[in-house]
């Protein structure tokens, strides 16, 4: 897809941060955005500024963690404009709590909206592509798929899954027309990275300057044009995850040296956004981008 224009593309989880700088872009650039989400506030201008790009592009509202869901929004989809030519999966969220004090029903969300909802989509578009012999699947992953993120490894492993399923895709797919990509994104300006921001374990997620929404937008389309296996943002420090992840061991050596660091640009990042956490942390904050 050199060009995008009047290309179908869905959204999940487009009313968060990353999701909704995508398929504002992705209407710049002319395709048609299915925008999908949880729950789509009617007043919310997003839709009306996607359709001043893009006059033909919608909406589905739906708990795009059940596969019943997904089934409906591709069949939707496909019967109104004949045809999909990509997914991007912004769906996600975060507990910010050790992993012994959540409950069953805790864990079953975070892992039903990080991982199941990844397979329920692809499982839900993939006959669609692969009958029309074409089509791209975006995964919006983490830093945290590479590397352990300590004090929330439920997370970091929904994110280790959510990457193996990509790379494996990747290579199960070859030949035949449909590409699986993967954008492992390091913190990003979201209501995500605010939820972190309240706990002084979180420290891992501030080592580097949280990316713009629009950053990985970017990396998305550039991914929908020109499919690559996996985009690793910032560049940098997705070298250095690499490195940790093909020298076990060296996460560990270094994790002392980057708590510092973190707790240094944590304690900058609230300062900068006025976050008093002895006021403001949640009993319980447990945030979807959806």
């Amino acid at each position: 897809m050199n060009t995008l224009k009047n290309k179908v593309i869905i959204v999940a989880g487009g009313t968060g941060g990353i999701g909704s700088a995508t398929a504002l872009l992705l209407a710049q650039h002319g395709a048609t955005v299915v925008l999908a989400s949880r729950r789509i506030d009617p007043a919310d201008p997003l839709m009306e500024e996607i359709k001043v790009f893009s006059p033909g592009s919608s909406s589905f509202e739906g708990d795009l963690s059940l596969s019943n869901t997904w089934q409906e929004l591709v069949g939707c989809a496909e019967h109104r404009y004949q045809t999909i030519h990509g997914l991007v999966n912004c769906v996600g969220t975060i507990n910010i709590r050790r992993l012994e004090n959540l409950s069953g029903i805790e864990i079953e969300s975070v892992l039903r909206a990080n991982f199941l909802s990844v397979i329920y989509g692809v499982q839900a578009v993939l006959p669609v592509m692969r009958n029309q012999k074409q089509g791209a699947i975006i995964t919006i992953g983490s830093l945290g798929g590479i590397i352990p993120m300590p004090y929330v490894a439920l997370y970091s492993a929904t994110k280790h899954a959510v990457r193996g399923l990509s790379l494996s895709l990747s290579e199960e797919l070859k030949g035949t027309g449909v590409e699986a990509c993967l954008v492992s994104a390091g913190p990003v300006l979201t209501t995500m990275l605010e939820a972190e921001a309240f706990s002084d374990e979180c420290v891992i997620s501030f080592i580097n300057r949280p990316l713009r929404p629009a950053r990985v937008a970017e990396s998305v389309v550039s991914l929908l044009q020109r499919p690559r296996r996996e985009i690793v943002l910032p560049p940098v420090i997705g070298k250095l995850a690499v490195i940790c992840q093909l020298v076990p061991g060296l996460f560990a050596i270094c994790y002392r040296a980057l708590r510092q660091v973190g707790t240094v640009r944590l304690r900058a990042y609230r300062r900068q956004h006025s976050i008093q956490t002895q006021l403001l942390i949640p009993e319980n904050p447990n945030v979807r981008t959806i």
